[in-house]
This record gives structure tokens, C-alpha cells and sequence, in this order.
């Protein structure tokens, strides 16, 4: 472990030990410092004869074959703890350590605390994986554990805006938080907030602590050097040189300060940042050395400096520091048509006669008061900007991003076609219908990602954000918010993402500095305990005091859903208000879907009437603004209430979003229920189907994979005789054969623009038709139960859709059963059975898209496995063809890209597998990965 004074080493080294589960041999800070090979053994064994237990009358080595003789290597597992070994830097004992390490013993371990990297070899055991780093990065605090730290350890909780701000001021450095709460400890919160914004700047706590602990026994020229360089707060070799008026040694003096983690990290352009504590201390030091005009005069040099050299934000931060606002009004407008923000500490230093007259200042104060989700205050400052700039061209800038803000704050507002305007219109329609004109580039893709998502279709969310999320070209926002939302589907699809990658998560949406995201992200995430109520109440009311409306409704529902997922009580409350909080916003798709999960909430806490009030509401809403997902919910939970009929449509789309099992958790409904598109039920007419048919009466035969057909007693049934809307009507009946459909839902798919009377006359008129064309077929085909309507086919009819489904359905009882041929067989069958997409020539009507995605990806299932299976029976060339049919559906398959370059492999045929590979690739580039 390398790390400043203050990290929490000390504390990692006491906590490693006390999981060992050897003896530990502990090495405290050395008195007195040892400077030889015997003195350094004689420190070692001293913690060896504790650990160890060994007799004071045994002679104490004096050498390092001795030690590790006397130590018994072979006896187990032993843990060596040094604190504080940057002391022997650059002595003879530093030299024996080094060789130590390189004897070490293999049921050895040792772990070592320092201030500075030594000169300690140790390239090939880090080649070899024999060793951990442990730097700065990793012991600082970030933003949850910081909140953890004062809730849970110093019991003065924080508010969020505190944590947030504490965080980025003391950039987690554990001595700073210490010295924070022996400051603020038992105040008011209202003083506390007080000092924390004294404290972005010197004290005399933090001041007495670098002097002593950090800056103590450095070079005279070091300390000049990170003192008059601090202005420049990224400072490089060739950047240092130049303002310091020197010929070259700047490189070499980072060098040595980075080695002696002085508060310097080295980043990958191999420039320097020095510590944001530091760079405060330092601030205060060049006053005290310079005088403040001089000071202001230095920080002015270093802001043209940074400027030329393209670093924006250090060059803002300077010329805050020198209260040169004309400087920092041309920086700001020379960054185009995307201003950066201004933090708070910028905001502070500038006077209020600058940021109300400057229009680029009010613009970057407007992205400020974004990222903090505060909306309406964003919208009032570009309107100010507007007004104020004397330019034209910057006006409609001010014009256009006010529209852009004002589109999620009021409904029925004009929106822009970008990705920003089709991610409002998902919340408020039609969430997965594509864009008239596509959306390029990763923020094109993170668009579709979270209109699916919307949709409630988490499998096709999921797939498409994971190239965003890693996209080198994708915004911040774009790739943090493809993060999150990938997190979420994958909880969903029965895959929670590990630790680590969550741990990934909330840094990059920290280091983004969205805190509107990090509120979010830190609801998802939090605890199904007290605390993490707690927890949900600052953040709520943290949104409220930033007038985040988006926020705090987000995180009404992730309370919602946290409280629906362990059946706790508050769900249906926290659900249903976060859906009046969206409705307010004009997000009719997210409230039609919250409204689904209140149902759920409300089927647990044993409320039928109200759970099928919501339910009927939602699967109302759903349908008329094509929201499956919300659809799906309010199904699952009529179902859970008894209404058979509503089970299979529940689980038709919840499996082909990839979130029934999820779902199925969450409610009593009967989990192994036939997953067929037809609401649960055979679309065959069976004994438990079909209406009751005269004896003898032939059986039919209807195709609807691929184009559309019906046969009854040998008659094909002409569908040129029909109107085009009594054609919609038989083929919506018909990917719904077996199953009731409501005369409502056949209203709102068909004739969405009419009102009720009007649309159930329409309904009559074509049902009415169409028994008078398809009577030359053989019989009545549609009759109606009460308010529904259905197909009725005559007892043993074949239909295509349902065989594909039997057929999948085998496949999987023979899979759980370990029936690998019995497998294969249902499987052929499936792969013959499917001829295409569910009735093509109806287009992207709402009613049919669904229902032909969830079959596409069922189809593209049946091909995975069958040419996995062909491929483990050496069977490759058809492997490969079934494979390839298979990215026919869906190109963007990786499992099916895979399959087919195994299987050209497998065959011999190379060159096509390298072509495939080339296509692979391809889509790859599509995808932006």
C-alpha cells in the first residue's frame, strides 16, 4: 500500500490481520529507524517472536537466512505487517527487504505500508500475480461510503448535497473526513453546512496536518516548486517548465513528488493532479508567501497557460481564482455549442454583477443547475442569457437549449429530433416504435436502449445499451445512463450484476458529476432495511430542496418496486404516487406502468378490488398507448386474481422481454402456466378451448408464421374478399386463436381514434362481414363470449403457431430432463414449423409487433440450441445452417455470430469463416462496440 499521510492504512493493516487466519507478525512505525540488514531483521523478529510465540531465551537472528530459518517457513501460513517503511528509504535495510521479498518464503505473506514507493523490485512477482497494489484511488472515500461513514460509524448522518459536497472538496481523503467530524461533531446541521463550506478552503485542523505529516523534512526546492505550481492544479513537465521560466527539471520534480505520493497522481497524458486538499493548502501558501495581487496575478498566468494547453476546466478554475471574469466569459464561449458547468466553488467566487450580465455565464450556470436536476431553474437562466446576449447567434443557442429543458418540464411541448427528444417521447408514447429517421452514432443507440426499456422489453434493453455504456464517442450522460439502465434489466432477467461491476457503476456516474444520476443510482441500490428507507427520504427530500422533480418521482418508484420486491408494506402508496408524479410530468407511459406494478402491490397486500381497478387501468392505458410492459404487469396481475385468460398474455410477453421468472416471483400465479402467444391457452381448439362443434366436422388449418392462411373442410378462405380492416380484425383474432379477445382492446388496437360508441359499432359491423365471408369455410368462426370475441376451429385443426410453441415447450421438459435426443427432436420440430415472421403482411401494426418480436426471439433461441447441440454431435455444416437462419431473424444474435464461425471451422471451410467473422465485425461497427 502507497499512499499519503492520512488514507487509512494503518487502519487496512489492522483490519487484514484480524481476518488472517495464520499468525500475524506485526511491525509498527520502527523506533528507531532501522538503517541496516540487522537492524531491519531485528524489527522483523521482533513481530515473528510475538506471532510466533517463540521463547525469549532463543538467540534473535541477526541476519535474513537466520530470520527466515528461526521462523520456520514450513510450519503455514504467516502474515508479516509493516507499517511506516518509507522510513528506510534509501538505506541498507531498504536493500533487505528487497532481497527478503525475493526469498520469500512460499506460506509467507507480507504487506507493506508507505508514504513513497522503495526501491523494491517487484516486476516479476507482478507479472506472476503474486502481488496487490494498493494506491490512493483505492483507499479514498467515495460518495456512498462517505454517507455510510457519518451515518453508520460517527452516527451524524449527512444530507445528500453534503455527502456530494464533502466528497468532491475532500476528494475522500480519510484523514480530511476525520478531521470534518471532530470539527462539526454534535452542531447543528445548519452550522455544520456552514463549516463544510469553510472548509474548501484552509483551516487550521487540515493546515497542521500536511505541515506535519505530509509536507515535513520535504526539500526547501520541493516545497517552493508544488507552491508555485499549484496554480496550474494539471500541471506537466513541459507546462511546468513554462511557467516557471525554466529550461527542463519540471518532469523530474513530478517525477519524485508522484514517488512520494505527496498528494500527486499521474495521469495517463502524463500530466499531474495534485490533490483538491492540497491545491487549498498551497493556495493559501502562495498568498502568504506572494501577497494576494501577486497571487491573483500568478493564477491569471497559469489560466492563459491552461487555456492554450486545452484543459477547460482547470483554466475556468484559474481565472476564478485570479477574479478574472472577462477571461473566464471568453473560455466559457469559446467551448461551442455545449458550455461547460460551473461548480459550485466557481459560482461562489464569481460576483453576482458578472453571472446576471454575461449570457455565456448564465448558460454554463444553466448546465449546472441540469446536472444537479434542477429544470426549472435551468429553463429561467437561459431565458435570462437570452435576453442579455447581444449576439444572435447565441440567443437562438439560449432559444434552442431552453426549448430542450422545457420539453421534460411541461407536456405538449414541441420536441427536437435527437436522441434527447425521442427519449421524451418514449415517456409519453409508443415507447418501442422507431424513429421516422434514425438516430446515429452511440447516443442514437442509448435512445432505442431506453425506449425498449420503457417498453418494458429489458432483453432487447439490455442488448442494445452494453455498446454504449463502453463507447469511447458516447457522452457522459449517455454512457453512466446505458450503465444504470443495463444494471437494472439484468436484475430483471435474473442476472444481477457482481459487486465489482456495480462498484464501476457508481464511480463513473460520481466521476461524470451528474448528481441527478447519482441520487438515482444511490435509491437502486439501496439497503431492504431501516437505513435504506432512511436513505430514500434524503435523497427524495434532497430532490425536493433542488426542485428535481424527474428525481424525486424516479425514486418514489425505485421505493416502490424495492418495497414490491420484498413484499414489504408501502408498495402500492410509494407506486401509485410515484404515477400521479409522472402524470404530472407528462410521462404517460411510465405512469401506465408504475400504475401495473401498484396493482401487483396491491394483489400483496390483499386488496382485490383495488388491484383490479389499477389493473384494468394500466392494461387500458398500455394498450391504447402501446406500452406492453405495462400491459404484461396489469395481466400478471388479473391473473393472480383469477382471470385465466390474462395469464398467458402475461407470460406471452414477459418471457419475450426475458422477465418472467422475475415477475413470476412476485405474485401467486402458476409459473409453469403454457407460455403461448394466445393468453395462455392452446391455440388448437382442445376439449378445454374450443367451442363446442358439430360431430364429424372436418378439421381446418391456419398458417400465420409467414403469411396468413385458413382451411376449413378443404375451402380456403379467400382473403382478397375482404375489406382491409375486417382482414386486421381475422388476423388479430387469429394470433390470438383459443383466446377471448375484450371487444376494448379489439376497439383500441383497430379503431384507436374513435371514441366508444362509435369504435363497438365499427367492432359489429366487421365481425358481422366476416362470418358471412368465412361461413363459405366451414362453419362460424368467430363467435363471442359475453364482451370478447374469439376464433373457433374445430377440434383437431392444426395451427402453425401453436405447434411452434408445443414444440419449444417439449424442448425445454426434455432439457430439464437431461433427454439430449428427445431434445434435438422438439427442436427440428420448431425449426421446421417457423416460417417466417407472424403475419407479415400486416406490417408494424401495434396489435401484431409484440407478439412477432417474442416469436423472433423464441425462433432465435430454437436456433441456438439446436446448432449448439448439432455442434456437440459433430455435426457442423448443418450447425452452421441453422445458425445462419437464425441471424436471418436477428442479426445482432453474438451467440448465433459464434455458432456460424464454429461451424464453417468445424467443417473446414475457412475462408467462410472468415468472412463470417468479417461480418461479425461488421455488426460489431453497427453497434458501436
Amino acid at each position: 500500500m502507497v499512499a499519503p499521510a492520512g488514507s487509512g492504512k494503518s487502519r487496512l493493516l489492522a483490519h487484514i490481520g484480524a481476518l488472517f487466519t495464520g499468525p500475524v507478525a506485526w511491525c509498527d512505525t520502527p523506533e528507531p529507524v532501522p538503517r541496516s540488514e540487522p537492524a531491519l531483521v531485528a524489527w522483523i523478529w521482533g513481530g515473528l517472536a510475538n506471532a510466533l510465540d517463540v521463547s525469549d531465551a532463543e538467540d534473535p537472528p541477526e541476519h535474513l537466512d537466520d530470520l527466515i530459518a528461526t521462523a520456520r517457513p514450513d510450519s503455514g501460513p504467516l502474515l508479516i505487517a509493516m507499517d511506516d517503511v518509507h522510513l528506510i528509504e534509501g538505506s541498507e535495510a531498504e536493500t533487505a527487504l528487497d532481497a527478503l521479498i525475493a526469498r520469500l518464503p512460499g506460506s509467507w505473506r507480507v504487506i507493506l505500508a508507505s508514504r513513497m514507493n522503495l526501491s523494491i523490485d517487484l516486476s516479476r512477482l507482478r507479472v506472476s500475480g503474486d502481488v496487490v497494489d494498493i494506491g490512493p484511488d483505492e483507499l479514498r472515500f467515495r460518495t456512498w461510503e462517505v454517507e455510510e461513514l457519518f451515518r453508520d460509524i460517527y452516527g451524524q448522518p449527512l444530507v445528500p448535497e453534503d455527502v456530494a459536497a464533502l466528497t468532491r472538496r475532500t476528494a475522500g481523503w480519510a484523514a480530511y473526513l476525520q478531521m470534518f467530524y471532530l470539527a462539526t461533531s454534535r452542531r447543528p446541521v445548519a452550522e455544520r453546512r456552514i463549516i463544510l463550506g469553510s472548509m474548501q478552503h484552509r483551516t487550521r485542523l487540515v493546515s497542521e496536518y500536511l505541515a506535519r505529516h505530509v509536507l515535513s523534512g520535504l526539500d526547501p526546492s520541493l516545497q517552493d516548486f508544488l507552491i508555485r505550481t499549484s496554480v496550474l492544479r494539471r500541471p506537466s513537465g513541459r507546462l511546468a517548465d513554462e511557467f516557471l521560466g525554466w529550461e527542463s527539471g519540471s518532469a523530474a520534480m513530478l517525477a519524485e513528488l508522484e514517488r512520494r505520493r505527496l498528494f500527486t497522481e499521474h495521469l495517463a497524458d502524463d500530466s499531474y493532479r495534485y490533490h483538491a486538499v492540497l491545491v487549498s493548502y498551497l493556495d493559501g501558501k502562495l498568498v502568504e508567501t506572494f501577497g494576494l495581487d501577486a497571487a491573483q496575478a500568478e493564477h491569471r498566468r497559469a489560466g492563459q497557460l491552461l487555456e492554450t494547453a486545452g484543459w477547460t476546466e482547470e483554466a475556468l478554475a484559474a481565472y476564478a481564482r485570479a477574479e478574472d471574469w472577462e477571461a473566464m466569459a471568453r473560455l466559457v464561449g469559446r467551448t461551442g455549442a455545449e458550455p461547460v458547468a460551473l461548480d459550485d466553488a466557481w459560482a461562489d467566487a464569481l460576483p453576482p454583477s458578472v453571472l446576471g450580465s454575461d449570457p455565456l455565464l448564465l448558460m454554463a450556470q444553466a448546465r449546472s443547475a441540469i446536472g444537479r436536476g434542477s429544470l426549472d431553474e435551468a429553463a429561467a437562466l437561459l431565458r435570462q442569457a437570452e435576453t442579455v446576449a447581444a449576439s444572435v447567434s447565441v440567443a437562438e443557442r439560449c432559444r434552442a437549449q431552453r426549448e430542450q429543458v422545457l420539453a421534460w418540464t411541461e407536456t405538449n411541448r414541441p420536441m427536437r429530433n435527437d436522441w434527447i427528444g425521442w427519449i421524451r417521447r418514449a415517456t409519453q408514447r409508443q415507447p418501442a416504435a422507431a424513429p421516422t429517421v434514425p438516430l446515429p452514432g452511440p447516443t442514437g443507440r442509448f435512445a432505442e436502449g431506453c425506449a425498449l426499456f420503457l417498453a418494458g422489453d429489458m432483453a432487447g434493453g439490455q442488448r442494445v445499451l452494453r455498446s454504449v455504456s463502453a463507447h469511447p464517442d458516447a457522452p457522459a450522460i449517455a454512457a453512466a445512463g446505458a450503465a444504470f439502465i443495463t444494471l437494472v434489466c439484468a436484475t430483471m432477467l435474473g442476472r444481477p450484476p457482481a459487486a465489482e461491476s456495480v462498484a464501476q457503476l457508481r464511480e463513473e456516474v460520481e466521476a461524470s458529476g451528474i448528481r441527478w444520476l447519482n441520487r438515482m443510482i444511490r435509491a437502486a441500490l439501496v439497503s431492504n432495511d431501516k437505513s435504506g428507507d432512511d436513505a430514500i427520504e434524503d435523497l427524495i427530500a434532497a430532490c425536493e430542496r433542488e426542485a428535481d422533480r424527474w428525481g424525486a418521482a424516479v425514486i418514489l418508484a425505485a421505493d416502490g418496486i424495492r418495497r414490491l420486491v420484498r413484499a414489504g408494506p408501502g408498495a402500492e402508496a410509494a407506486l401509485s404516487g410515484a404515477a400521479e408524479s409522472f402524470r404530472v410530468l407528462g410521462a404517460a407511459t411510465i405512469e401506465s406502468t408504475l400504475v401495473a406494478y401498484a396493482s401487483l402491490a396491491a394483489v400483496q397486500s390483499g386488496q382485490p378490488e383495488l388491484s383490479r381497478r389499477l389493473a384494468l387501468r394500466a392494461r387500458a392505458a398500455g394498450t391504447a398507448l402501446d406500452v406492453p410492459g405495462a400491459v404484461a404487469v396489469a395481466s400478471l396481475a388479473l391473473a393472480a386474481d383469477g382471470d385465466s385468460s390474462a395469464a398467458g398474455d402475461a407470460r406471452r410477453l414477459l418471457e419475450g422481454f426475458g422477465t418472467w421468472a422475475w415477475h413470476a416471483d412476485l405474485v401467486p400465479v402458476d409459473a409453469h402456466a403454457p407460455a403461448v402467444p394466445d393468453g395462455g391457452r392452446s391455440l388448437a381448439a382442445t376439449p378445454a378451448t374450443a367451442a363446442p362443434t358439430p360431430a364429424g366436422r372436418p378439421p381446418g388449418r391456419m398458417r400465420c408464421l409467414g403469411r396468413f392462411e385458413l382451411e376449413i373442410d378443404g375451402v380456403t378462405f379467400d382473403e382478397a374478399s375482404a375489406k382491409p380492416m375486417e382482414r386486421s380484425l381475422l388476423h388479430l383474432l387469429a394470433s390470438r386463436a383459443g383466446s377471448a379477445v375484450h371487444r376494448e382492446e379489439l376497439v383500441a388496437a383497430l379503431w384507436p381514434e374513435a371514441d366508444s360508441e362509435a369504435g363497438r359499432h365499427r367492432l359489429q359491423v366487421a365481425v358481422s362481414s366476416l362470418r358471412k365471408l368465412t361461413g363459405k369455410a366451414g362453419g362460424e368462426l368467430i363467435v363471442r363470449a359475453g364482451d370478447s370475441y374469439r376464433i373457433s376451429l374445430p377440434e383437431g385443426s392444426s395451427v402453425d403457431v401453436v405447434e411452434f410453441q408445443a414444440a419449444i415447450g417439449r424442448a425445454s421438459e426434455a432439457r430439464s430432463g437431461s433427454r439430449r435426443s428427445a431434445e434435438r427432436v422438439a427442436l427440428e420440430a420448431a425449426f421446421a414449423l417457423y416460417a417466417g415472421p407472424l403475419l407479415p403482411a400486416d406490417g408494424p401494426a401495434d396489435w401484431v409487433v409484440e407478439t412477432r418480436r417474442w416469436l423472433v426471439n423464441q425462433y432465435t433461441d430454437v436456433c441456438a440450441r439446436l446448432a449448439a447441440i448439432l455442434l456437440d454431435e459433430d455435426e457442423p455444416r448443418p450447425a452452421g445452417r441453422v445458425a445462419r437462419s437464425g441471424l436471418a431473424a436477428d442479426r445482432y444474435r453474438d451467440d448465433l455470430w459464434k455458432l456460424v464461425i464454429d461451424g464453417a471451422e468445424g467443417a473446414g471451410n475457412h475462408a467462410e469463416a472468415e468472412q463470417a467473422r468479417r461480418d461479425y465485425e461488421s455488426v460489431l461497427s453497427d453497434l458501436g462496440v
